[in-house]
């Protein structure tokens, strides 16, 4: 593997005639799909640069960055507190899957969040502004009227031209499976 450019956080490189972005010093992400007792979804909102818009997305992050030895989960219960102010006491490591296999050697593990208590605000780090939106949360896959309130709050966001990541589908529909 032959290093193109080598930066603070990423380095561009390439293998086999294949540029690909690749993170330094992370183990990969955690993608949370957290649901409180009163049937909501996690989700939170912030600026995400690289798209120049705010974002709407599962809380997430790197595991690794802040201690190499780092298992997965325990970067779930640091970021799902760290972003959105609750703690889980149940975790379930679901899938992991490429995040954009044509273009990064990231990788995401979609981790079950349940039982959940609120222990602080959240919002995220210094380097955070995030938004915690707590959505009412059934099977978005179905048509009813509690559910609507989930797919009309993605409408609305929409609309305020935040953008919609499309994990949120991804990782909610693993809890169907």
């Amino acid at each position: 593997m032959k290093t193109l450019y080598d930066g603070k956080y990423l380095s561009l490189v390439s293998r086999n005639d294949w540029e690909f972005s690749t993170r330094k010093n992370v183990k990969g992400v955690v993608e949370i799909v957290a649901i409180t007792d009163d049937d909501e979804l996690l989700l939170v909102e912030q600026w995400r640069e690289p798209v120049q818009s705010r974002v709407l997305e599962l809380p997430a992050g790197l595991v690794g960055d802040i201690d190499k030895d780092e298992s997965f989960e325990e970067a779930a219960k640091r970021e799902l507190i760290e972003e959105t102010g609750y703690k889980a006491f149940d975790l379930f490591c679901i899938l992991s899957s490429p995040a954009s296999a044509g273009v990064s050697d990231e990788i995401l593990t979609y981790i079950i969040a349940s039982d959940l208590e609120k222990v602080s605000e959240g919002g995220g780090d210094n380097s955070e502004d995030i938004i915690v939106h707590k959505v009412p949360f059934k099977n978005p896959f179905t048509i009813d009227a509690e559910n609507k309130k989930f797919r009309d709050f993605l409408k609305k966001k929409s609309k305020e031209g935040v953008l919609i990541d499309s994990r949120i589908l991804s990782g909610i529909a693993l809890l169907f499976l």
